[in-house]
C-alpha cells in the first residue's frame, strides 16, 4: 500500500478512542463545591478556610471563587481533622 491509500485499521482507532474517553479530564481550577468534594469536606469548610487565609482562593468577578486542585489537596493534607471540633 502506498501512504496515500493506506487502509485505516478500525480496531486500532476504536482502541485509541476508548482509551481517550476512559480518561477523565480533571479541571485545574475548582469551585468551592467541587473542591470540598475532592477532599470530603463541605463547601462551607472550604470557604471558611479561604476566608481565614488557610487556603489560597482566586476570585473571578464579583461572586465566583475558584481553587487550584493542588492547593486544595495540600491544604487537606496539612489540616488535621478533629472530630470533637466537628460536633
Amino acid at each position: 500500500m502506498t501512504s496515500a491509500t493506506q487502509a485505516v485499521d478500525t480496531s486500532v482507532v476504536t482502541e485509541l478512542l476508548s482509551r481517550l474517553t476512559a480518561q477523565t479530564v480533571q479541571p485545574e481550577m475548582l469551585n468551592s463545591k467541587d473542591a470540598g468534594a475532592l477532599v470530603s469536606v463541605s463547601r462551607d469548610t472550604i470557604m471558611r478556610a479561604a476566608n481565614a487565609g488557610e487556603l489560597p482562593a482566586y476570585t473571578i468577578g464579583a461572586r465566583n471563587t475558584r481553587f487550584r486542585r493542588e492547593d486544595v489537596i495540600a491544604w487537606a493534607t496539612r489540616t488535621a481533622y478533629d472530630p470533637a471540633a466537628a460536633a
